[in-house]
């Protein structure tokens, strides 16, 4: 998945592209540790999400698909 960082944004902030989904699983778990972030549409299928922030951490969606 690209990264990119709009001028518009924070520096440093982790920003998916508009239209990347990230498939969450029991063997590719979502874990975010850096902040701030901007996520696009999350799809949980199974495993964990890890969530581990001083600051914003946005998700356009967060979808559980089992």
């Amino acid at each position: 998945m690209a990264t990119k960082t709009p001028q518009s944004q924070p520096a440093g902030m982790t920003d998916f592209a508009e239209g990347d989904v990230r498939i969450v699983t029991p063997d590719n778990p979502l874990v975010v540790n850096e902040d701030p972030a901007n996520f696009g549409a999350v799809q949980i299928a199974g495993g964990e999400v890890i969530v581990q922030v001083k600051s914003t951490v946005t998700f356009a969606s967060l979808e559980k698909t089992s």
